[in-house]
Order: C-alpha cells, then structure tokens, then sequence
C-alpha cells in the first residue's frame, strides 16, 4: 500500500553542471584562427605574385626607389639618368634615351631574383629542420626503448634466466622498434 499523501516526486531531470565553452565559441573561435590563416596565405600569395607580376605595389615601390638614379647608378643608361614613375593605370616610363629597356630588364632580373630567393628560402628552410626532426625522432625512439626495456624487468622479475633486453630471436642484425604514434 502507498504511504499516505502519495509517494515523493520522482526527480527524472539531468542536473549536469555547466562544462567549457559553448558551440557557438568555439565555433567563433574556430573561425577567428581560420581567418587569420587565410589571411596570413593571403599575404604569402600577394607577395608572390608581385614577385612575379609588374601591376602590384611592389613593382611600383620598385620604380619609384629608381626615380632619383643618377648617370653613375645602377638603374641609370650610358647617356644619363633614368625618370621613372609609376601609376594606377600601370608602368610608365619616360626616358631622355632610347635605351629604357636596360632599366625594365633590370627591374626584372632583381624581381625575378626575389622569386627565386622565396624558392630557395622555402627548400633551405625544409633541409635545415632535417636534422632537428631526425634528433627528435631518435630521442623519442630511445627514450621508448628504455621505457619498454624497464617494463620487461618489471613484469619479468620472477621468471629465472630472463635476461631484459635480450633479443628472443637468433639474429645478431639491429633492429629499430617500428612504432605508430596516432596523435
């Protein structure tokens, strides 16, 4: 028989207390690193093509810096100096000789140059964390090595004549443990 005035209310509702940020924050804040990315790419790829291209604030800032040459500098011909200007529209180059190409040839050469300095930039980049990467990995492997090596004496403490260490198998050939790691 029920006691009188009913059973308690049965509490069937969750009380989890609140835990990390919200969906839309993280979401928000997911965003926020993306476009930063992007942007940061963005910069990367503008920089690459105005190395490549002559329609670009850099090609402009280029010809500008070539604008107060005079005869005995670099971007400058045999017969004087070189007035060079550069606007929305594009590259225009008024010259007192006939010889301007000398100075879009050199405008080029030092362009195409930078470009291939971002190449080579890139590959050294990759080539000089070689070493860096394989020295972590060793010290990795080795620091597993000792790891297992001081498991196996643990749990083969009992047994008598195991040696911890020692190979199972009749090859005297070195073998480096292959292991996954899943991040």
């Amino acid at each position: 028989m029920p006691p009188a005035g009913g059973f308690d209310a049965i509490k069937y509702k969750r009380n989890l207390p609140f835990r990390g940020p919200s969906g839309l924050v993280i979401l928000g804040g997911v965003t926020a690193v993306c476009a930063y990315g992007f942007y940061r790419v963005g910069l990367g790829n503008t920089e690459k093509r105005c190395v490549e291209s002559s329609d670009c604030r850099f090609w402009n800032a280029l010809v500008r810096r070539t604008e107060n040459v005079c005869s005995g500098g670099p971007l400058a011909t045999e017969r004087g100096s070189v007035w060079a200007e550069a606007r929305e529209e594009g590259l225009i180059v008024h010259s007192l000789t006939r010889r301007i190409w000398l100075h879009e040839q050199d405008l080029l050469t030092y362009v195409y140059s930078l470009r291939r300095e971002l190449q080579r930039e890139k590959v050294w980049s990759r080539i000089y964390l070689v070493p860096l990467l394989l020295a972590e990995g060793d010290r990795d492997a080795y620091r597993r090595q000792q790891a297992a090596l001081a498991r196996e004496k643990e749990i083969m403490k009992d047994v008598k004549g195991w040696e911890a260490g020692k190979s199972v198998y009749n090859n005297p050939r070195y073998r480096p443990l292959e292991s996954i790691v899943v991040l």
